[in-house]
């Protein structure tokens, strides 16, 4: 990973892995860093993540500085999370990841 790529870190509905309900944009030269994931990151206002019980977050890294990216193959998913309260997730991005796949945490 170069400082100047991009890293992607985005909440899904398990149901609907296409469109993500909530995403953030950081610098991977910022890598590791915490992030928080509300309903301000909303990228539909009628899709918030206040409204779903669980959620999958999803972090990716971009060469090109576009979400769609996936040629380095680098991510990382968690398992379904509750959206109630303050659920912490840790993700550790990994290679070999395929394009619209993404490994376990």
């Amino acid at each position: 990973v170069k400082p100047d790529d991009v890293v992607f870190v985005f909440a899904r509905q398990e149901s609907d892995d296409r469109m993500p309900l909530a995403a953030l944009r950081r610098p991977a030269a910022e890598l590791p860093f915490e992030f928080e994931l509300t309903d301000r990151n909303a990228m539909i206002k009628d899709r918030l993540l206040s409204d779903r019980k669980e959620v999958i977050v999803t972090a990716r890294v971009s060469r090109n500085g576009k979400a769609g990216d996936n040629s380095l193959q680098l991510g990382a998913t968690s398992k379904p999370v509750s959206t109630s309260g303050s659920a912490r997730v840790e993700l550790t991005i990994v290679s070999g990841i395929q394009a619209g796949e993404v490994g376990d945490e």
